[in-house]
């Protein structure tokens, strides 16, 4: 095995032209010195998407562009084409109908078409290895990862202007972060940093009467947030309390579209495998705690705890104020929380299952930015309207209908999908559209 773990550009080049020559993955780890794991996740990382039209044919990757009936499409009254697959102006963003094929073969290694036989006759979309292509990703990957800090433009722009103006009334930046800690995506050792930094634009170091007379402190690695939250919390608690008498779990996790942008809230009840996601600005502590807050108004407090009697979750910062989601303003108690360990999501397997069906409708990457609540809304409805071999062939939706009656399905606003309707492909969304 070679010494350094980094590709060259040499390297790359060389898993190309061992790719055009039908090399396995195992082939190539061997010649390079590297793990077949290392290539295997280079060569799926970093391939790229070619929309290319076959020999003597038009690209068109919709599954039904052989038996298709559509025509004028375009509005053209007196277009010549027999059907609108067929026109090289294509008909992919016009039809209502489109739905996109994927080669099967991409799903297993190599993962590309570079060495395909049928490469020349395809007609569906094409995914290439590309040593210059894949050497400007990793670059431009290192150099976002050496900047030092995981936060967007939007973000830090955010936190800009929520401390600005505090900070010119004398504030000091634990007194700011404390009033907004709901809201701020950082801790306050983590604010003083930025601001040493210069990161935030309108404020710097000056700002601080007393920061300039201090030395600098060394650095220590920081948490993101408060561990104290744990306390009372841990997982080897949530065991202790469950007992031989088990209660009704519902795991709780959040799913990022791009950074910076909407994210996800997901619920998911263990005993129904029923997933309800919804949609949320940012990813902060304060936007969980108002969730819970219109669920608790929403459904009554009865209701409530019948739903949510106990959470477990991970350890993000966004679920680092668990006593706000416990509690109600008036200090009476509504559900309780839990922390999983750190680096152990098999402790909350259920979620992160029911994570993978969504993936395969928002996949990785995916924004959420154009989306809304009605959106979110059918897809909870379709990942949830496909029986499950653990509930004995029903539907999560059918289950928990069973176990909390229909009308909290009509309060929650999850549509009723038939299972012979379900859509697990992007192309849902497309066609609500």
């Amino acid at each position: 095995m070679s010494k350094y773990q980094h590709l060259t550009l040499e390297d790359r080049v060389q898993i190309k032209v061992k790719l055009n020559a039908a090399c396995s993955l195992r082939k190539i780890a061997k010649d390079l010195g590297k793990s077949p794991t290392t290539i295997s996740q280079e060569i799926q990382k970093h391939r790229s998407r070619v929309e290319r039209n076959a020999y003597n044919s038009r690209y068109n990757p919709c599954i039904h562009r052989t038996n298709c009936p559509a025509r004028l499409l375009c509005g053209k009254l007196y277009c010549k084409k027999g059907s609108c697959a067929s026109c090289k102006e294509g008909c992919s963003s016009r039809c209502p109908h489109f739905e996109e094929e994927h080669c099967p073969l991409l799903q297993k290694a190599p993962f590309v078409c570079n060495s395909c036989k049928q490469m020349n006759r395809c007609s569906l979309t094409r995914y290439d290895y590309m040593p210059t292509v894949a050497q400007q990703e990793y670059t431009d990957l290192l150099s976002d990862a050496r900047l030092g800090r995981s936060y967007s433009p939007e973000e830090i722009a955010f936190i800009n202007e929520t401390v600005k103006a505090d900070l010119k009334r004398g504030l000091s930046p634990y007194a700011i972060w404390a009033n907004h800690k709901n809201e701020l995506p950082c801790s306050h050792r983590t604010l003083y940093r930025l601001i040493q930094d210069r990161a935030l634009g309108d404020v710097t170091a000056f700002d601080l009467p007393f920061k300039i007379r201090y030395r600098l402190r060394k650095k220590k690695k920081e948490h993101k947030i408060d561990t104290l939250c744990r306390r009372g919390r841990t997982y080897q608690d949530y065991l202790t309390f469950m007992g031989d008498d088990p209660w009704p779990v519902v795991e709780m996790d959040s799913v990022i579209g791009t950074i910076g942008g909407r994210v996800l809230l997901s619920l998911y009840f263990q005993e129904s495998s029923m997933l309800l996601l919804f949609l949320r600005e940012r990813n902060t502590a304060q936007s969980v705690i108002n969730i819970f807050d219109q669920f608790d108004k929403l459904l009554g407090r009865a209701t409530f705890q019948k739903l949510f009697p106990l959470l477990i979750t991970d350890n993000g910062s966004e679920f680092s104020n668990p006593v706000k989601i416990e509690f109600d303003d008036e200090g009476q108690r509504r559900t309780r929380l839990y922390y999983c360990d750190p680096g152990t999501p098999n402790q909350k397997p259920g979620v992160e299952g029911a994570h993978k069906h969504l993936r395969r409708i928002l996949p990785r990457g995916t924004s959420f930015n154009d989306l809304s609540q009605e959106d979110i809304n059918l897809v909870m409805g379709h990942i949830n309207g496909f029986p499950r071999k653990r509930l004995n062939d029903r539907t999560p939706l059918q289950s928990f209908s069973a176990t909390f009656g229909k009308d909290i399905l009509e309060l929650l606003k999850v549509p009723a999908i038939d299972p012979s309707h379900v859509i697990l492909r992007p192309s849902l969304l497309q066609k609500n559209k």
